[in-house]
């Protein structure tokens, strides 16, 4: 009897080893996420949010928002309009650069009969952050396991606070473009890191 349960026992341990052993080539066949940074870019004093003091009336939904003055350039929006041609929000395209004072949102290109004109008004400005990512591993990632520092303050989540080309899953080989919005803190911007499951990509800016 001492015989046969000292030949448990230790049959109990060699078939324990065996497991550990099988989980290690199993972890180690499943290869960790690779993400890094190809390029960014940083654009002070960008045009962030605004409001619409008058909505307007009688545009066909086929024009742009452009802001004019306020010594930046390059600022674009898109509106939407409801079946009276009011506006009912918007969607900023590019942000702009290099606003100093507040310039005017007018509407341009818009081909309807407009019998109000729409104005605006809040205008947000701050920094802009261009980035492109890439998954140059070999494990897919799901985007919602992506988290933004910025500068080295607390990370959170990429889906809540950035906008993306790529909402869903981040394939391998796939670069996606971010776009990272700081309001009222223009030129603090200096370097922006981006986690997922382990990985990490720096890059200053």
């Amino acid at each position: 009897m001492g015989l046969i349960g000292v030949f448990v026992i230790a049959n109990g341990a060699i078939i324990a080893q065996m497991d550990a052993s099988l989980e290690a080539i199993d972890a180690s066949d499943d290869p960790s996420p690779s993400i890094r940074f190809r390029n960014a870019n940083l654009d002070e004093n960008a045009l962030l949010s605004f409001a619409i003091n008058n909505p307007g009336e009688g545009y066909d939904g086929f024009g742009e928002i452009k802001a004019t003055g306020g010594g930046g350039s390059g600022f674009l929006a898109e509106y939407d309009i409801d079946t009276f041609g009011i506006l009912t929000g918007y969607t900023i395209i590019y942000p702009g650069v290099g606003y100093i004072t507040t310039p005017t949102l007018v509407i341009v290109n818009d081909g309807g009969t407009i019998t109000i004109t729409a104005t605006f008004n809040n205008l947000a400005f701050g920094n802009a952050v261009y980035a492109n990512l890439t998954n140059d591993g070999s494990t897919s990632i799901d985007v919602d396991d992506m988290w933004v520092s910025v500068d080295g303050d607390l990370p959170e989540e990429l889906t809540s606070i950035a906008s993306s080309t790529t909402f869903g899953t981040f394939f391998p080989s796939e670069t996606i473009s971010i776009i990272y919005l700081q309001a009222g803190a223009a030129g603090s911007v200096s370097s922006l890191s981006v986690t997922a499951n382990g990985a990490v990509a720096s890059f200053g800016v």
